[in-house]
């Protein structure tokens, strides 16, 4: 009696086996119909990952993600019927394949009698995911590009790199270094515009040892984030490294220079501003630059002066080099001022007033002609007047004609 009932018992086991096994076969079948209802489908293999007699098959997993399979392989044959891809139909199928071979590949191994591994679907779920690989990088770009869905564009090219990364290749790996590294670039930019800074950091720092075309913007867009986290240290930790491995590079030395000034280092700024100087001799902003961190951060008025007067006495008319040359001898002067007021001798303060102007004075020889030589578009252009005026007041030339007409144009701008 007891070996009848364990008897009984396997066949109902079986029977339980055997009807989800039917509603793999269910779902499977549906892909065939002349008009596919995915719903349909994923109702039947949903059912068959919930039971547990089947939920570890691989066969119920390799199911649902072929069901994602067949919607993102038709998307993509759109195109090359010359007809619009739905590209949110897409990703989802893309996802669902993604989601579902990765699951199907922990329950696909076996061992036959002799004791070889062997594999149920893996061959067919390789050359699903070769088929379609490059499709994760076009859907995740429109997601990013046409729907401002960042999360789901990270999401798919995370997924593109997870594919490229899988053991499923065996020695014949799909991985081409240069579009991964690219792609795991712009993995961590999405990543980042969808506040997801810990994925965005964890990508970025894989990519630091590696060389390739967008390097430099690893090293900036990394310290980008390590600032808006307040972690200064770790941003100016990487700016350096990045320096150091690419130091003829100017937008990195440039990125450094401005964490430098950010956090107040203005000896460490100039010295790679003369890194920069050195790299590029003609670049006139460079210099321009460092002869405001001279003057500004550092009050080093007399190197800031000489930065630039070669240029000057070469006969410059570049605005911009005018302008910084008229605000150095107008930060001078301002500076011999305040010093003035604690001096108690008469005589002494005369004579530090009398220097100061002599300052301003000079600040007008340059501040003139760049009044001349910039365009009135230029973002300096209003700062540029609203500094003459304070000139002609400093020297009490407020009567001047020089004096009314850069007035009157404040006025005619609104100061």
């Amino acid at each position: 009696m007891k070996k009848v009932a364990l008897i009984l018992g396997a066949v109902v086991l079986s029977t339980g086996v055997f009807a989800q096994k039917e509603n793999i076969k269910k779902a499977s079948n549906v892909l065939y119909e002349e008009t596919v209802n995915y719903e349909k489908a994923i109702s039947y293999i949903n059912l068959a990952k919930e039971n547990p007699e089947t939920a570890e098959l691989s066969d119920t997993w390799y199911t649902a993600g072929r069901i994602g399979y067949d919607m993102a392989y038709k998307e993509m044959n759109k195109f090359y019927l010359q007809q619009q891809p739905n590209y949110d139909v897409m990703a989802k199928g893309l996802d669902m394949m993604f989601t579902n071979y990765m699951e199907a590949n922990k329950y696909d191994s076996y061992q036959d009698k002799k004791g070889r591994v062997k594999y149920e679907n893996r061959k067919k779920m390789v050359g699903d995911f070769k088929e379609l690989h490059s499709q994760y990088i076009n859907a995740g770009i429109n997601a990013a590009d046409n729907n401002r869905d960042y999360e789901l564009a990270y999401t798919l090219l995370n997924e593109y790199l997870q594919i490229s990364d899988s053991e499923m290749f065996g020695e014949k790996p799909i991985k081409v270094d240069s579009t991964y590294n690219d792609i795991k670039y712009y993995a961590a930019f999405y990543a980042r515009r969808a506040e997801k800074e810990d994925e965005a950091i964890k990508l970025l720092e894989e990519l630091k040892p590696i060389k390739f075309k967008n390097s430099p913007f690893v090293f900036q867009t990394l310290s980008e984030i390590y600032m808006a986290k307040a972690d200064t240290l770790k941003a100016e930790a990487t700016l350096e490294e990045a320096v150091a491995m690419f130091p003829s590079d100017a937008n990195v030395i440039g990125s450094l220079v401005n964490q430098y000034m950010m956090t107040g280092k203005s000896e460490k700024a100039v010295e790679n501003l003369d890194k920069l100087v050195n790299s590029d001799p003609t670049n006139v902003q460079y210099k321009v630059v460092k002869a405001s961190v001279l003057a500004i951060q550092m009050k080093e008025f007399d190197k800031a002066k000489n930065t630039l007067l070669p240029l000057v006495e070469g006969g410059s008319k570049d605005a911009s080099v005018l302008f910084e040359m008229g605000r150095i001898w107008a930060l001078d002067g301002m500076n011999k001022l305040d010093k003035a007021q604690d001096i108690e001798d008469n005589n002494e303060y005369n004579a530090a007033v009398k220097e100061a102007k002599t300052c301003f004075s000079k600040a007008l020889e340059y501040y003139e002609p760049a009044r001349e030589s910039m365009s009135k578009d230029d973002s300096n252009y209003e700062t540029l007047l609203q500094s003459i005026r304070e000139m002609y007041v400093r020297l009490g030339q407020t009567n001047s004609d020089a004096y009314k007409a850069v007035n009157d144009e404040l006025k005619s701008l609104g100061f």
